[in-house]
């Protein structure tokens, strides 16, 4: 079977090569590393020359023996290769009687694609006979098991992303919990520190009265003269001073009246 390159022109005549294929792999490009160089002459527009890569396609015998093609060399074209107008990507395209697969689209009158001319009469009876919608096919086919390879990719993703969400909202949950823990601890300590003012307050009110009644009982004892006045008044802001001390009750009506005292 033999292979062609087709460089398609405005206003001239197709270019019409016939592709060695006695030397296996052999490559297609504008570089000059290229066994077939395409689009390299002058008139070629950058536009256009700059769509064929250095090395376009490569063609090699596949293990059954057939011819393929292939995107690029070592790496992908920059631009790919089309089949029935449809891009190829990472792919082989098996080459047959009738297939063109093509370098360049058709763009303004320009094009470059290979071209396997049908040398057999063809059976139409024959499926194998219709090249062409079997590349279709081929084509239909590696697009759907690319997409269920994507597909299968955003399932996984989305698994992940249900399992990680599930965490979060375990995370949230027992964060939530910790809070409401501390938040009634906060309101028994809140509680327990009311409880002690009160406490506080009652012995504060309770050391006066015993103060107040001291206070008289021992200057009546001791006569109610002024001599004996002044000494009990010492005597019991010093014990006051001392308990306040003792228990923590600084300020409030103790102080109060401490203060008042010393200033008579």
């Amino acid at each position: 079977m033999d292979i062609y390159l087709i460089e398609e022109r405005p206003d001239s005549e197709p270019i019409r090569r016939l592709v060695p294929t006695d030397i296996l792999p052999t490559t297609i490009g504008r570089g000059h590393n290229a066994t077939v160089r395409a689009f390299c002459s002058m008139g070629v527009p950058n536009s256009i020359r700059g769509v064929i890569s250095q090395v376009h396609a490569t063609i090699y015998r596949g293990r059954d023996h057939n011819l393929y093609v292939k995107d690029g060399g070592t790496s992908p074209s920059m631009n790919g290769l089309f089949v029935a107008g449809r891009r190829i990507y990472d792919e082989p395209v098996e080459l047959r009687e009738g297939a063109e697969i093509y370098l360049l689209p058709r763009q303004d009158g320009w094009a470059l694609y290979l071209s396997c001319p049908v040398e057999s009469e063809i059976d139409l009876s024959d499926p194998r006979a219709t090249p062409t919608l079997g590349f279709e096919n081929e084509v239909l086919r590696t697009q759907l098991d690319r997409c269920d390879r994507k597909i299968e990719s955003l399932n996984n993703i989305t698994e992940e992303l249900s399992s990680r969400l599930s965490l979060y909202e375990q995370q949230t949950l027992s964060l939530r919990d910790a809070l409401g823990k501390q938040g009634r601890l906060l309101q028994q300590q809140h509680r327990a520190n009311q409880d002690q003012d009160r406490r506080l307050r009652s012995l504060r009110l309770v050391l006066i009265l015993l103060a107040i009644l001291g206070f008289v009982g021992g200057w009546m004892a001791l006569g109610g003269d002024a001599e004996s006045l002044e000494m009990i008044e010492k005597a019991i802001l010093l014990v006051i001073t001392l308990v306040s001390a003792f228990a923590g009750l600084s300020g409030g009506p103790l102080d109060a009246l401490a203060g008042g005292r010393k200033k008579d």
